[in-house]
């Protein structure tokens, strides 16, 4: 039997500050009548980079190629919007002290939707040039509970200011409704913490149906 790979590239676009929109093209549904096995992979590209993989589909022989392969959050009008925020600081000498290993840089309540997380970008501001730090993005159904689930097994290290540095590879992608979601930063040096601190969560919001 022939493998063939298709890839349906549901987005190469511009990126919007910094955060860009799904503009799916949607192929006319075909039928697999060769009897190949076909596996179709949906990407989200972003200057025309691939930064996430969304989802992979195998179809048999004699399945309809597209039919039932997308849900609602690979419909094309599924924006890229920004969760949330998290941060301290507004560049002073003394905003240090807010950095601490058990520090809580902001939390939000996930309500009705289950959210995909696409990227992370965080940004050290107002540093030295030798600020570092490693930051965790976490939930459960209690603000700092001890069944937390964690982004990234590993906590991400940040040590850019100014520019950012972009996370699109997790362990733990999906945050799911009824959940408290908080930024820590497990990793904290004496000495090089920086004055501010800025962590944007972006990903597609999948509706309850």
């Amino acid at each position: 039997m022939k493998h063939m790979r298709m890839y349906i590239v549901l987005a190469a676009i511009a990126m919007i500050t910094p955060y860009a929109a799904l503009n799916a093209q949607t192929p006319t549904p075909a039928k697999n009548v060769r009897g190949d096995t076909l596996t179709a992979t949906y990407v989200l590209k972003v200057r025309g980079s691939t930064v996430n993989v969304l989802k992979t589909n195998t179809f048999t022989a004699g399945q309809p190629v597209f039919a039932g392969g997308l849900d609602s959050l690979y419909t094309p009008s599924a924006p890229v919007e920004e969760f949330f925020t998290f941060g301290f600081g507004v560049g002073n000498s003394t905003d240090t002290v807010a950095v601490s290993d058990s520090s809580d840089y902001g939390s939000f309540y996930n309500f009705t939707d289950t959210l995909q997380v696409m990227f992370v970008r965080a940004v050290m501001m107002h540093g030295i040039g030798v600020d570092t730090l490693t930051i965790q993005i976490a939930w459960d159904d209690s603000l700092h509970g001890s069944g937390a689930v964690n982004l990234n097994t590993t906590a991400l290290p940040i040590n850019s200011i100014g520019v950012g540095v972009l996370d699109a590879a997790f362990d733990n992608a999906k945050i799911p409704p009824g959940r408290w979601v908080w930024c820590k930063s497990p990793g904290v040096v004496a000495g090089r913490k920086p004055t501010a601190l800025r962590v944007e969560l972006a990903g597609v919001r999948i509706k309850v149906q």
